[in-house]
């Protein structure tokens, strides 16, 4: 019994020596490194933004494209561990047919700590924080069916008017596959 607790008590020391402190697995191996777009972040790409912003792109479109909007936060893992296939998806598609944007539920306030995770991340999509106190007022607006729950990803293709809201956390496969509807 008592090697149990000393495995036990050595496992869990070892996964918080592994872990940061914002919940990040950092183990050795190459789990959870980006290795597509590793490059320094452009910070410019970041924007603090109100709804109707953000509803004009979700409707407005000239183009054949697909949208992927995804709306996440820095304090939601199961987001975090979805970003960077997300961001990933910008190398996977041809820019021309498939456009990522992130969108972060943080406060205004939190830009600092969106900036450093996507540094950290080495994410380099374009990320927009919504800044919006009253998140009822755009729930049923993006889509009827979000409880409000994150992560949650938003597929728009307006020159088809097809839309797909999937309101929880993707696999890359899941993604692609809803992508690929929407493109064929």
């Amino acid at each position: 019994m008592k090697n149990v607790n000393l495995v036990v008590v050595f496992s869990i020391l070892t996964f918080a020596a592994c872990t940061s402190s914002d919940g990040d697995y950092q183990g050795s191996g190459t789990a959870g490194k980006h290795v597509v777009g590793d490059t320094a972040r452009d910070f410019q790409s970041e924007k603090v933004i109100k709804f109707p912003e953000l509803q004009e792109y979700i409707t407005t479109s000239t183009d054949d494209k697909v949208k992927v909007i995804n709306f996440w936060a820095t304090w939601c893992a199961p987001c975090i561990k979805e970003l960077p296939f997300i961001d990933s998806l910008r190398y996977t598609y041809d820019p021309d047919k498939v456009e990522v944007l992130l969108v972060s539920l943080d406060f205004p306030d939190q830009l600092s700590k969106v900036n450093k995770l996507l540094q950290r991340k080495k994410l380099s999509s374009t990320v927009w924080l919504l800044d919006e106190s009253d998140p009822n007022l755009y729930i049923d607006k993006v889509d009827p069916s979000w409880t409000g729950a994150l992560p949650a990803t938003l597929l728009v293709r307006n020159s088809t008017d097809q839309r797909i809201f999937l309101g929880k956390e993707l696999t890359k496969a899941e993604l692609e596959t809803h992508i690929n509807k929407l493109l064929n």
